[in-house]
């Protein structure tokens, strides 16, 4: 038994299976907000409509557990929502959207985490939000993408736009399918920096007043020798692409333009 559905079973109220789907149509949907609270989350792909499946059990002396929907100006809303005398809940929601959309996406949590891998969407805006869960995002090519969280991990792979990304004590792990401007800011989180797959150069990472080595593809070498000397930095210095950080807050901007 899971610790989770241990402890659903010792709770006041009483305990519910959970199994709530909903079927929305994509008729002039631009954005898409999904949210919950500690449930796990996972994107998916297919169909021509998007699919919420809320499933689990919760503890609860009132309404159970539930899945709210809306459409407002062409946002697309996902809500699990929880009633008050609500106690305690093992949930899982998974939403599956139409591979061929390309509007905005945000999702956020508290404390459940947030999946969204694989998936050939090509997107806008993308907003991904937690407390305390871990998020992990990837594939989908967007055109601008930030991402933040308290205390969760952040994985990005596959990045291709504007990014910016911040945590206070959670790690952040970057990857990169072709070099793009991105700003890092964590407190004390630890910042692993990838370019998985392709020879790389070395390029500046502005950290306070330091510089640390940054890998970019090398098809990049052309545009940043392009750049004005003031804009491209002195070279790095070496050491570990592992950056642990102080305990004051730090900021990371990536040299490259645009």
């Amino acid at each position: 038994m899971q610790w989770g559905s241990f402890f659903l079973s010792l709770g006041p109220g009483k305990l519910y299976d959970v199994n709530d789907n909903k079927s929305l149509d994509m008729d002039g949907v631009t954005s898409i907000v999904i949210s919950g609270v500690s449930d796990d989350m996972t994107i998916q792909s297919g169909g021509d409509k998007t699919m919420a499946d809320l499933t689990g059990q919760c503890r609860t002396a009132g309404t159970p557990v539930h899945l709210e929907t809306g459409m407002n100006g062409g946002t697309l809303s996902i809500q699990v929502k929880y009633p008050m005398g609500s106690n305690s809940s093992n949930t899982q929601l998974a939403v599956t959207i139409p591979a061929d959309y390309q509007g905005n996406l945000s999702l956020s949590t508290v404390s459940g985490s947030t999946h969204c891998e694989g998936m050939p969407f090509t997107l806008k805006q993308v907003s991904l939000n937690s407390v305390s869960g871990d998020i992990v995002f990837s594939t989908a090519s967007c055109t601008s993408l930030k991402a933040g969280s308290i205390s969760g991990g952040i994985t990005l792979s596959g990045i291709a736009g504007t990014a910016s990304v911040n945590t206070v004590s959670g790690g952040i792990h970057l990857d990169y399918a072709q070099a793009a401007a991105t700003t890092v800011t964590t407190v004390s989180g630890d910042v692993h920096r990838d370019a998985a797959g392709q020879r790389i150069i070395q390029c500046g990472f502005r950290l306070g007043i330091r510089r640390l080595p940054f890998h970019a593809p090398e098809h990049e070498r052309q545009r940043l020798s392009q750049l004005p000397k003031h804009k491209r930095g002195r070279a790095p210095h070496q050491g570990q692409h592992n950056v642990r950080g102080p305990s004051h807050r730090r900021q990371i901007s990536r040299l490259l333009p645009r």
